[in-house]
């Protein structure tokens, strides 16, 4: 039902992992085929083109894992939305907040008020590493994640409440309910795990789900 998006290429990914082990960071590009859906009020072309090569010039910070996206959807690069929201090392739910001079995401616990859009970037304003990537570094305190791209719109997401604890949790959005505020907003996701090796003081671990696994 809706568009995927696809890690270049297999190899990449163990490329990402040797860097995590090495210096502490990853990158990676997506591009975007959004083979699956053309919504007839807001369709999108996918593109005919292979990613461009990822660049070398990616920033490199001791705590930071840093994402490299290209949009290769053929939509603007200011009709692309880019939110980010999981859990820190303390089990709270929390959106990542991004300063778009340098990058560099803050760890912002939700709460019963927080506000999705808020949080959702354009893909324009992020920093530049080429003509065709730009980037986001995520704080390793950010241990487990999702990251959502939007075509055209930021993502509406609700606050819930957590059955065992009762701490606040956010809901992700649901392509089967015609209710949910996002239903004809063309999405995807990516997930991650990012957290230190507790058998080495250097490695950091990093687990990918490359597009969505569950819509």
């Amino acid at each position: 039902m809706f568009q995927r998006i696809r890690i270049a290429a297999s190899c990449l990914l163990l490329l990402l992992l040797f860097l995590l082990q090495v210096k502490g960071f990853a990158s990676f590009g997506f591009y975007n085929l959004l083979p699956n859906r053309n919504n007839a009020q807001n369709p999108v072309v996918p593109s005919p083109i292979a990613p461009p090569a990822i660049p070398k010039n990616v920033p490199s910070e001791p705590g930071f894992m840093s994402f490299v996206i290209q949009n290769m959807t053929s939509q603007p690069d200011d009709e692309v939305y880019v939110l980010t929201f999981g859990k820190n090392s303390g089990g709270d739910a929390g959106y990542l907040d991004i300063d778009t001079m340098t990058g560099k995401g803050t760890f912002t616990i939700a709460s019963s008020t927080t506000e999705s859009e808020s949080f959702s970037v354009l893909y324009s304003d992020l920093p530049v590493l080429d003509a065709h990537s730009r980037y986001i570094q995520i704080p390793q305190p950010f241990e487990s994640g999702r990251m959502y791209f939007s075509i055209k719109y930021p993502l509406i997401l609700a606050i819930g409440v957590d059955s065992m604890t009762g701490d606040p949790t956010i809901v992700d959005p649901d392509s089967s309910t015609p209710q949910d505020p996002n239903t004809n907003t063309l999405y995807d996701k990516v997930e991650y795990t990012y957290n230190p090796d507790p058998g080495s003081p250097i490695k950091t671990n990093l687990f990918i789900n490359p597009t969505a696994v569950d819509f």
